[in-house]
Order: C-alpha cells, then structure tokens, then sequence
C-alpha cells in the first residue's frame, strides 16, 4: 500500500507539471515577440543600438589646421552601412573615416550623413583653416636653362657652362646664392639645387629677381633670369611646388608653408 500511495503521488505530480508548462509556454520558445525590452539596456533589441534602429550619425577629427591642412575624420557613428562625407569645399568622399586635404584658408562646414535601410543621419562640424604666415624657398630645380647663348655659341670654350642662382629682392638684397655645378650638358638637366638652410619669405608683396650665371675665371656671364613676387606662390591652393618659366629658362620651386 505504502508504495502504491507514492507511485500515486508521482503520477499525479506529472501530470500537474505537465499541464501547467503547456499552460505557460515554452521556456525555449525563440520567437522575436517573446523577448524582453529592457530600456535601461541599449543592447536590448528594441533600444539605440539594436539594428533595427536609425544610425546616429557623429564623428571626431585632427590635424593641423594650417593650409594646406591633411585632416584625418574619425567616424564614431552607431548602427550605419552607408557613409557620405561632404568637406564643404566642392569635395566628397564615401569612405567610412577619410583623410581630406583643405588646400586653402577659409571656414569649412564639414556634414556626415550616415544610414542603413531603418533612415539616415546626419552630423555638421565647422573647421576653421588658417592662412600660412611664410613660406620657405627648400629646393630649386632647374627644368629648362639656356646652354648656348642668344648667338648660338657656347658659354664656355672648351664644355658646358658653371652654373649657380641668385635670387635677390628687387631692391638688390641678396637672398640666396647657390654654390656651382660644374660643366653643365643637356643630360645634367634637370638640375637640382637643394637648400641647407630654406629661405623664409615672410612678407608676400616682396618682389623677386632670380639670376641665373655661368661662372668664370674672368667676368660670370649672366644668362637668364626673371622677376616674380611672392605672391604669385599663391594660387587657387598653397602648393608644395611652383613653377616660373620664360622662354629659355623653367624654375621649379620646393615650397614649406608655415606659421
């Protein structure tokens, strides 16, 4: 008897617990609807950061803010697919976190739409690029130079010309001299003059005149040259090399901007 009462208990348990889980559901049941949304959690799948939600759209960046300024965007918007940068400078990109160049002074609305297929985002950043305050002469490279005179004889009886620059303010203030290369043929050129010590320009409206000579025992012959200002360095951006020529003579110039 004692054991037909526990077998009847047993029975009876079963079947209550069995009842009540098809009562309840089940506790493995991975239907979406059955999740819970907890507000206080943005991983829950109805909070920020679920994939089901709108991107939000933001970004950080550095660099130096002096033109020509290489500005590095680091994107730091959640849940997007698609990215559009506009640099307020006529210039785009789609890469997730670009790197753009301002290759002038000026104040720049930099505007991040980020989105995916829930809707779009977008973020709006004002960079301020400042004027350089010089520029700095390193290097000359000479692309064309007259190797014979306007007559058609050679500078130099026996081989090609000693050349050297020179490169004065207007007002005859010497700026740069060169030292010579020696016996200079078409195959020298170009020639390349690079400066232990740049030449800083700080003052824009200063006009220029760069000599080019042909050394000698007796007198140097002068044999080409032109007058510039400073702020022909100063285009439609603040390039790393400027070109002068005239007819006979092409001038290469390595620039450094600067403070």
């Amino acid at each position: 008897m004692k054991k037909c009462r526990g077998y009847l208990k047993i029975c009876i348990l079963s079947i209550f617990t069995t009842v009540f889980l098809s009562a309840c559901g089940s506790f493995n049941n991975d239907s979406e609807d059955d999740y819970y949304y907890d507000p206080s959690n943005p991983y829950s799948p109805s909070g920020s950061n679920s994939s089901k939600s709108a991107p939000i759209a933001n970004f950080t960046y550095s660099g130096d803010d002096l033109a020509p300024a290489k500005i590095t965007f680091k994107n730091t918007t959640t849940n997007a697919t698609t990215y559009s940068w506009d640099f307020g400078d006529n210039k785009t990109s789609s890469s997730e976190s670009p790197s753009h160049t301002f290759e002038m002074d000026g104040v720049y609305t930099v505007t991040l739409t980020a989105g995916n297929s829930y809707g779009v985002s977008e973020s709006s950043k004002t960079i301020n690029i400042k004027k350089p305050g010089a520029v700095e002469i390193k290097k000359m490279v000479l692309k064309k130079v007259p190797l014979t005179k306007p007559n058609g004889g050679g500078w130099d009886i026996l081989d090609g010309p000693d050349i050297y620059i020179k490169l004065k303010t207007k007002l005859g203030a010497s700026a740069i001299k060169t030292w010579t290369e020696s016996d200079v043929t078409s195959s020298d050129i170009p020639l390349t003059y690079s400066l232990k010590n740049p030449y800083k320009i700080t003052n824009f409206s200063t006009d220029y005149v760069f000599e080019l000579w042909d050394e000698d025992l007796a007198a140097d012959d002068f044999m080409s040259g032109f007058y510039f200002s400073a702020n022909q360095f100063i285009t439609s951006k603040y390039n790393d090399v400027f070109t002068l020529k005239t007819s006979d003579l092409e001038v290469e110039f390595h620039l450094i901007w600067s403070r």
